[in-house]
């Protein structure tokens, strides 16, 4: 009997164990195919010189368009009203109140956060980066670039001189890491072909770096036998 119970709690490990390694597995092939599509974006072989909404200029070429997004530009809160004491009311008569005291308090102006204002189409060409809505459009020329931010899952924002506040569009997390790659070697490539090879480099190393953590795991759980399934292997 105890036998039994032994091996039932042991098989429940091994199975609750490879459950885990499958899963972990998973992950790694998520991984790596992200970076992989990454990379492959980031090379900027596809391009397109028509985009419905979209009047491009003289040798613009659209590397990415992104439906449903949103404009994102910075607002500020509301306005409060603090450290005042409102004193102490008393009765008169009837439906009539008299109040005393207090002390004055201050306004603190409400906190500037980034806040979605329209939504549209999202573009990235080899000269800047357009926002077509339905209520306004904007644009951010490379020429004027000063800096971006790709840090939050699903926001890009970014700098030009001609503005004096950051704006950009958010979308959907699932497609992070296409925008990443593209609008970072986008604006590199706008610099020079050393800049943008250096971007597609580092694009294919994270790649690499994921497809090896993904074979050496899958050696070690499957142990030399054929996965069901893994990543796409570069060419």
């Amino acid at each position: 009997m105890l036998k039994k119970f032994k091996d039932a709690r042991e098989a429940a490990h091994a199975e609750r164990a490879r459950d885990e390694a499958e899963q972990h597995l998973a992950e790694l092939v998520a991984d790596a195919t992200r970076a992989y599509e990454a990379w492959e974006h980031a090379k900027l072989d596809a391009g397109v010189v028509h985009v419905d909404g979209v009047q491009l200029k003289k040798n613009e070429v659209v590397y990415l368009v992104l439906n449903g997004v949103g404009l994102v530009e910075p607002r500020r809160g509301p306005t409060q009203w603090v450290g005042g004491s409102q004193g102490v009311s008393f009765k008169l008569i009837k439906g009539v109140r008299y109040r005393v005291g207090g002390t004055r308090g201050h306004v603190v102006q409400g906190e500037e956060r980034p806040v979605v204002i329209d939504t549209g189409t999202g573009v990235v060409t080899n000269q800047r980066m357009v926002f077509i809505g339905d209520k306004r459009s904007t644009e951010w020329a490379y020429a004027k670039l000063l800096g971006f931010s790709l840090e939050q899952d699903g926001a890009a924002v970014f700098n030009v001189s001609n503005r004096q506040k950051a704006s950009g569009f958010a979308y959907q997390p699932e497609v992070d890491h296409i925008v990443d790659a593209v609008v970072s070697a986008a604006t590199a490539a706008f610099q020079g072909s050393e800049e943008h090879q250096a971007v597609v480099e580092s694009f294919l190393k994270a790649y690499t770096d994921a497809y090896a953590e993904w074979q050496s795991v899958n050696a070690e759980f499957n142990a030399g036998s054929s996965p069901a399934f893994g990543p796409p292997a570069a060419d």
